[in-house]
């Protein structure tokens, strides 16, 4: 019986609709957290400083390189080994503000982590074009 009543609740065009109106909130919610968390840090007290140039070449040269490594050995067609090189080479999402802020960690190193790692994926993800083709 609770479960035909689950079934009904979840096969429901309205919470359907209201669970795809909250999903689509996340990302604005996540810069807007962003936004706030290096305000109150301040933009002057923003420093370029070891851990941000770790995760950058972590993210940016990295995994790219594990990635393709591990893809010689999958049968993979080209353009799905481009794609997935790509996104390999990707900031982290926004999301994982929202996330630092909800399990009380250091939300403004990751705010400036997300901000500094979108800036530089500007550079990097048209390089990483021109290599794939």
């Amino acid at each position: 019986m609770l479960g035909s009543a689950y079934i009904r609740v979840r096969n429901s065009p309205t919470i359907g609709n209201a669970m795809g109106i909250v999903a689509d909130l996340v990302t604005p919610v996540s810069i807007m957290c962003i936004g706030i968390s290096i305000y109150e840090t301040g933009i002057k007290n923003i420093r370029l400083d070891r851990e941000i140039l770790l995760l950058c070449a972590g993210r940016f040269v990295a995994s790219p390189l594990i990635l393709a490594g591990l893809l010689l050995f999958l049968p993979v067609p080209e353009l799905t080994y481009k794609v997935f090189i790509i996104q390999a080479s990707l900031p982290p999402p926004a999301s994982v503000a929202l996330l630092a802020i909800y399990y009380q960690t250091d939300a403004k190193y990751a705010s400036v982590s997300i901000s500094f790692t979108t800036l530089c994926a500007l550079v990097t993800v048209p390089i990483y074009m021109m290599i794939l083709g």
